[in-house]
């Protein structure tokens, strides 16, 4: 027998339909968790630099 063989694969509606959903429901899943996570942002920095300055008494820079 030979090493190579042929597999004839066909692409069917539903394997189509489960690829696009797949596709289309991991970009809204990402794009949802980024909105998510960003729009605390501000108030997270100011968290952070707020308690680094009173536990070390340094001014952090707003270029950090």
């Amino acid at each position: 027998m030979s090493d190579t063989k042929l597999i004839n694969v066909k692409l069917t509606k539903n394997l189509m339909l489960c690829a696009s959903m797949a596709v289309v429901g991991s970009t809204f899943q990402f794009g949802y968790n980024t909105g998510v996570i960003n729009a605390p942002q501000r108030v997270i920095e100011t968290f952070f630099n707020e308690t680094f300055q009173q536990r070390y008494v340094v001014v952090v820079s707003s270029n950090l």
